[in-house]
C-alpha cells in the first residue's frame, strides 16, 4: 500500500487516504499506522467524512467532526477541492447543515470554488424538491434553504452565478426557478440567485 501511494497523483492519494480513514476513528491502529508513514497527508482527503453516506451511516456527528479536526491536524486542507468538491461544497450539497457549520467554524471558506467555478451555494442548489407551495414541500425543502442561508450568513457570494453558469453549471436552479406555483423556500433560494 506505501509503495502505491507513493507512485499515486495528488488526487489518488487523498480519495485513497479519506476512503481509508473514511470509518475509522482518529484513535483506531488504521489511523495511527497511516499517520505514522503518510507525511503530511494529501490535501483532498476530507471528503469521505465530512458528508459521504457512507460516514454518515457509520459515524456519529460528533465522531466525524473528530476526525475532520485529526485529520486537518495531519495536513489535510479545508478548502481542498481536487477531486471536484470541497468538504464544504459535499457537505453543502448534501444538506448536511451541522457539518457545513462545522466547516465554517474550522475556517473552510465559503467562496472556494473547484476547477469548474462552482462554489458550495452552488452546490447546495444542484437539487430541487419537486411540488408548489405545500406544507409537504416546505418541510422536504428546509435543508436546502438552512444551507443556502447558514452559506450566506459566512459571505456567500452569488455574484459569480451569472444566467449563463446557471445554464451550463447548475441546470436545475433554473429550472426549479421557473416552476410556478412556487414553494416559498424555493422562493427564496431564487431570490438569492437574482432569479
Amino acid at each position: 500500500m506505501l509503495f502505491l501511494l507513493s507512485i499515486a497523483s495528488e488526487d489518488q492519494r487523498s480519495a485513497g487516504i479519506g476512503d481509508a480513514l473514511c470509518t475509522v476513528d482518529a484513535t483506531s491502529s488504521k489511523a495511527a499506522f497511516i499517520a505514522g508513514h503518510v507525511k503530511p497527508f494529501p490535501r483532498g482527503t476530507l471528503p469521505c467524512v465530512a458528508f459521504t453516506s457512507l460516514a454518515r451511516a457509520v459515524r456519529t456527528q460528533v465522531q466525524r467532526e473528530a476526525m475532520v479536526d485529526w485529520m486537518l491536524s495531519q495536513g489535510a486542507e479545508i478548502d481542498h477541492a481536487g477531486a471536484g468538491y470541497s468538504a464544504l461544497m459535499g457537505a453543502a450539497s448534501t444538506q448536511d447543515v451541522s457539518m457545513l457549520k462545522f466547516l465554517l467554524a474550522r475556517g473552510a471558506k465559503p467562496n472556494a470554488a473547484n476547477a469548474h467555478g462552482l462554489t458550495a451555494i452552488g452546490a447546495a442548489v444542484g437539487s430541487c424538491v419537486p411540488g408548489g407551495p405545500t406544507a409537504e414541500t416546505e418541510r422536504r425543502m428546509q435543508p436546502q434553504v438552512d444551507v443556502v442561508e447558514e452559506l450566506l450568513l459566512a459571505g456567500a457570494d452569488t455574484s459569480i452565478y451569472t444566467p449563463e453558469f446557471i445554464r451550463t453549471r447548475v441546470p436545475l436552479l433554473a429550472e426549479c426557478c421557473n416552476r410556478a406555483p412556487m414553494a416559498l423556500g424555493q422562493k427564496r433560494i431564487c431570490e438569492a440567485f437574482r432569479m
